[in-house]
């Protein structure tokens, strides 16, 4: 094969590839899964800001925060999931007032006994708050 023919395919063949590399590397315009017609199912939240920590003692929470943090997760989703009640109890208020539902958590323990405190206590806060939650054992 002649050089000057070699050249030129060569020349096609990388033209080529940049061609193929370019295509396959263009971003690609995804709609938003959350609209102003469709939400989210759930979100789980916890209320702490960047320098909280629920480790903090004494341990206080910004209802404040917690209701523009509500604010904001209802124009996106339907529920939220907390995994805790310690300071929580007035999620649910809070949920309510922005059309959020709220399934409630609780640690369980290993201790005997110690997890059914745990789910009565949910089913208190259950019958206190009508709409909030669902329980879920694990077994």
């Amino acid at each position: 094969m002649p050089r000057p023919l070699y050249l030129l395919c060569c020349l096609l063949a990388l033209t080529g590839l940049a061609a193929l590399w370019y295509g396959l590397g263009k971003p690609v315009h995804l709609p938003d899964a959350a609209s102003p017609t469709h939400k989210l199912q759930c979100a789980s939240y916890t209320p702490f800001d960047k320098d909280q920590s629920p480790f903090d003692q004494p341990f206080r929470l910004r209802p404040a925060r917690m209701d523009a943090d509500l604010a904001l997760l209802a124009e996106r989703f339907e529920c939220i999931r907390t995994y805790s009640q310690t300071g929580l109890e007035a999620i649910p208020a809070l949920a309510r007032k922005h059309g959020l539902k709220v399934m409630l958590g609780a640690w369980v323990k290993c201790q005997p006994g110690r997890h059914q405190q745990g789910n009565r206590a949910v089913d208190r806060r259950r019958q206190r708050q009508p709409g909030c939650g669902q329980r879920g054992d694990r077994r």
